[in-house]
């Protein structure tokens, strides 16, 4: 049985909204700054959100590597925003 796995609209982390777009290269490079041809994936965030967003021409399978290679980042800054907030607590 084959699955339809869509790029979601929005994740979330306990107390850390993330939200993700599909976007074209025009918008994309001009967000990071970089060439169109080398980035296919941004993620951004700030304390209380975080953006993830993915060329939309990319064929689904490679949207969704895109996505889980943001969601690595995201979850390791996620670990940051809670130690600087103190919401995790080292025993």
């Amino acid at each position: 049985m084959r699955k339809n796995f869509k790029i979601p609209k929005r994740i979330h982390l306990p107390g850390w909204p993330i939200r993700v777009r599909l976007v074209d290269a025009a918008e994309l490079s001009s967000i990071t700054g970089e060439n169109p041809l080398e980035v296919d994936a941004y993620f951004d965030y700030t304390d209380d959100s975080a953006e993830i967003l993915i060329l939309k021409t990319l064929p689904i399978t490679q949207q969704r590597t895109a996505l889980a290679h943001e969601l690595q980042h995201a979850v390791v800054d996620y670990l940051d925003v809670l130690l600087r907030s103190n919401a995790a607590r080292l025993p």
